[in-house]
């Protein structure tokens, strides 16, 4: 039958005579037609594309092949296959003696929804089920032996799929598109699997047969139900080597989407058994953001392609093969849970970008390496923390940590170039430049953070800023070389931090420079104390606090920046003194003025500076019970330690680097003569030999007690419920009492901001004992004057209120003093020296001997006359 019916769309239903034995393209574009019967001695039948409204057909046994598209003629589209466009047709019965399903067989026959194959067919062509959305099972016959391109391409209800035995290719695209599709079976006779072939698919896991040698471009990507899969041991290569955009079946592409793995986006875990991978290919894993890890140490690799592994965001474990020399560009980019790198032994390069926007890698390690030279490979990776590098390096480059903070490297013995901004924002505790270092770069350590640096006698050029606002805490130890050239503001180390709320101000503190060539002030900012030899000369005395010839000078006036005292280094001076105002009221009756303090030097006279009007007077001081105050004109104050029975007791000197509470008398109640209130001075010399200021490192050590502890430091110390501080200044409300400044050690307390420090250098807190399993089963405060009960106070105040149990009066010289109960009583004349200790009994007690003048005791000031 010829072309009779071509294109008449109007036919619904049509009867065909049973003598026909050909059929041809007649019924062709027929959209009309609903129903036909074909004749039972049909030996050939023809075309039936773009037959839209024909919902099913049963094809007699005598035919045995179906047309291809190529067969089409009248018009027709030359690509059309037999069945194309039947979009209506839902089920087709095939011949049982049917041997081949041609081209586009039954491409864009969306409402097929299943179809028998009959085993005599023995090859399945490309783009024969093309589009079948309705698809949802389909029996593979056995004879066939590969699935050729786009066979099932866009069959989006196929859920499964088993491949037979015997099939040893799949061609490109084959399963691509099949959006439902979540189980395959693949045979061990399989060799070949081609590009994309099954991209975009719902497989959730897929097990490779041992015997496929390759895997090409696409296969799985945009898979975004692939949990884990597991690489044959076969496996070598990975083929995906042009990085350019593409069409697949009208649909585009960009470059990236070639990757084998691309965007997968649940893909976990990639079992690489034991291939011997050669080549991974460009953009292998890209956007696989739940990938947490993969282990290539078994392969033969010797490169990580351009973006590989590009924003696989948790990535955290990468084992890299020993073959590995190159991480090629943007290879782990935009990967923010990496955390650590080891690099093996044949590692040399990283090209651009490899690990650009990685925002965790703490730690790397080159150590097992050769390299030379370190590059730019890790520039602006803020996180970094820790670098290893080998033996091997002679030369860091430019930038090549650049804005990384670095707080452990290893410099190798062999380096002798630092390049521009090389270390720069690192913070690095004790950096000493390798003996073999000749050249420091510009900006090379700038902004960074050291706690010492040490420069030796082979640098001979440091570039301009090298150490510009660096912020080196202890000390900077320079060995210049004659000809050493310096740039501009190499040393200009001082600036500010913001921390905890506010502003830090910082400078250097120490300078040794191992020299007699004249030191050059102008390429260094403010200077504590600047250390020269005997014969050292200088350029400018500016900014500079105290100058050391020989390791000792004159005078030093003990003080504080940045919240923190710290000597790297012992250093020795004729006069040390520390200066402190003390304007707070002192207690009457109660404990109250107190403060804390710690120096680091043994403290042999204290002064007072009493003003009037124009005039002024210096008044040495002494502590109370101290042998000094028998020197006259010399004033007592209270100063007291802890005991290890948890008591306060009386000290008489104050000893380097242990902690007191202190308290100058300053009361209305008092005799005039006896206040201080005002600037006290601490003050030790010795001309002839020096004193030495010792390093502070380790020094403190806390006093125990029974129930807590008094802490010492020269650091600032924030407020925390671990700390109690003494309310130095300003009265504290607490369990409905009114304690005054200077009386109670109270728990996460602060007198300032709570981003100051609570407790500031000088000074000493305290640290409780009981609640050790709880913070808060712990006192909220512990009083000086024992108010709270939980403590013995401070009782031996000679100022303190007169008690009604003890009075005293004099007569014809005599001094009375009647008591309700033994004790010992101090007497103290007016300057508070101690003059007679008596031990009082019970009634009346007589004491005899005092020269005519005023006397204190117990509160009490008592006339004695002749």
């Amino acid at each position: 039958m010829g072309c009779k019916y071509y294109g008449c769309t109007g036919i619904k239903t049509i009867n065909l005579p049973s003598s026909i034995l050909r059929l041809n393209s007649a019924l062709s574009y027929c959209s009309g037609l609903t129903a036909l019967k074909l004749p039972d001695g049909l030996t050939q039948t023809g075309s039936f594309v773009g037959c839209s409204g024909l919902k099913s057909l049963v094809i007699p046994n005598g035919v045995t092949s179906l047309p291809d598209g190529r067969e089409v003629s009248w018009g027709a589209d030359y690509q059309d296959g037999c069945f194309t466009g039947c979009t209506s047709l839902t089920s087709v019965t095939l011949p049982n003696q049917l041997n081949k399903i041609p081209t586009r067989c039954f491409m864009n026959c969306t409402a097929l929804a299943s179809i028998t194959i009959p085993n005599t067919v023995t090859d399945i062509n490309g783009y024969a089920f093309f589009s079948c959305d309705t698809l949802q099972n389909i029996t593979l016959p056995t004879a066939i032996d590969s699935i050729l391109t786009s066979t099932f391409y866009g069959c989006r209800s196929l859920k499964s799929i088993s491949i037979p035995s015997g099939v040893k290719g799949i061609q490109s695209a084959a399963f691509a598109r099949c959006s439902s599709l979540k189980t395959v079976t693949l045979p061990t006779t399989l060799s070949y699997i081609g590009d994309n072939s099954f991209r975009e698919t719902g497989i959730t896991s897929i097990s490779l047969p041992e015997g496929l040698k390759e895997l090409y471009y696409g296969t799985f990507a945009n898979c975004n139900s692939l949990v884990s899969i597991k690489l044959p041991n076969s496996l070598t290569q990975i083929i995906n080597t042009e990085q350019k955009s593409f069409y697949l079946e009208e649909k585009y592409y960009e470059s990236a989407a070639r990757g084998l793995f691309y965007n997968c986006s649940k893909l976990e875990s990639i079992d690489m058994g034991k291939a011997a991978l050669t080549a991974l290919g460009f953009c292998t894993f890209y956007k696989c953001q739940k990938l947490r890890s993969i282990d290539l140490s078994g392969c033969k690799l010797e490169e990580i392609p351009d973006y590989a592994f590009y924003d696989c965001d948790s990535l955290r474990s990468v084992k890299f093969p020993t073959t590995l020399t190159t991480i090629s560009n943007y290879a782990f980019a935009e990967n923010f849970s990496l955390a650590s790198l080891t690099l093996p032994a044949g590692f040399s390069t990283i090209k651009d970008n490899a690990f650009n926007n990685c925002k965790k890698i703490k730690s790397i390690d080159f150590s097992a390496t050769s390299l030379t030279s370190i590059k730019d490979w890790f520039a602006y990776t803020d996180s970094l923390r820790t670098v290893k590098l080998p033996e091997t390096v002679t030369s860091l480059e430019d930038y090549a940590f650049r804005n990384c903070i670095i707080q452990e490297i290893n410099l190798p013995a062999a380096l002798t170039s630092i390049g521009r901004y090389a270390l720069n924002s690192s913070r690095i505790n004790n950096l000493t430049i390798p003996a073999k270092v000749t050249s420091i770069g510009e900006e090379a350590f700038s902004n960074g953070t050291y706690d010492q640096v040490v420069i030796p006698s082979n640098v001979t050029s440091i570039g301009n800023s090298a150490f510009y606002s660096a912020n080196i805490r202890n000390s900077l130890e320079i060995t210049p070389s004659e000809n050493i050239q310096m740039g501009n503001s190499a040393f200009r180390c001082e600036g500010s931090y913001y921390e905890n709320g506010h502003s830090n101000y910082y400078h250097l503190s120490n300078v040794y420079w191992n020299s007699s060539t004249q030191f050059p002030k102008d390429k260094f900012g403010q200077i504590d104390n600047l250390y020269l030899p005997t014969d050292g000369t200088i350029s400018s005395k500016d900014n500079i606090g105290y100058i050391f010839y020989n390791g000792i000078t004159d005078s030093i006036a003990i003080a504080y920046s940045n919240n923190r005292y710290s000597v790297s280094k012992a250093m020795k001076t004729k006069k040390v003194t520390y200066a402190r105002n003390f304007n707070q009221t002192s207690g009457y009756g109660e404990a109250a003025g107190w403060q804390t303090i710690v120096l680091p030097f043994n403290v042999k006279e204290i002064t007072y500076s009493k003003r009037y009007s124009q005039e002024q007077e210096t008044i040495a001081l002494a502590p109370f019970g101290s042998k000094a105050l028998e020197t006259a004109g010399t004033l007592p104050f209270w100063l007291y330690e802890l005991g290890t029975d948890g008591k306060y007791k009386a000290a008489t000197e104050i000893k380097a680097h242990q902690a007191y509470l202190i308290c100058m008398p300053n009361n209305d109640k008092y005799p005039s003569e006896n206040n201080i209130n005002g600037e006290v001075k601490f003050a030790a010399s010795d001309a002839a030999n020096g004193i030495t200021l010792g390093t502070t490192q380790g020094v403190l050590k806390r006093s125990k007690g029974t129930k807590f502890d008094l802490v010492p430091t020269y650091d600032g110390v924030m407020q925390h419920d671990t700390v109690y501080v003494l309310n130095e200044n300003n009265w504290y409300y607490g369990d409905e009492k009114n304690y005054p400044a200077g009386s109670v050690f109270i728990k996460n307390y602060n007198e300032n901001y709570s981003s100051y420090p609570a407790v500031y250098p000088f000074r000493a807190y305290l640290a409780t004992n009981e609640g050790k399993t709880s913070v808060a089963s712990a006192p909220m405060l512990y009083s000086i004057g024992g108010g709270d009960g939980t403590i013995t106070g401070i009782e031996d105040i000679p100022f303190a209120t007169p008690e009604k149990a003890t009075k005293a009066y004099s007569r014809d010289g005599v001094l009375y003093i009647n008591t309700n109960a033994d004790r010992t009583i101090n007497i103290y004349d007016v300057t508070g020296r101690t003059v007679r200790i008596i031990e009082a009994r019970e009634g009346m007690n007589e004491v005899h001997g005092l020269d005519s003048g005023i006397y204190l005791l117990e509160g009490q000031k008592v006339v004695i006359g002749r």
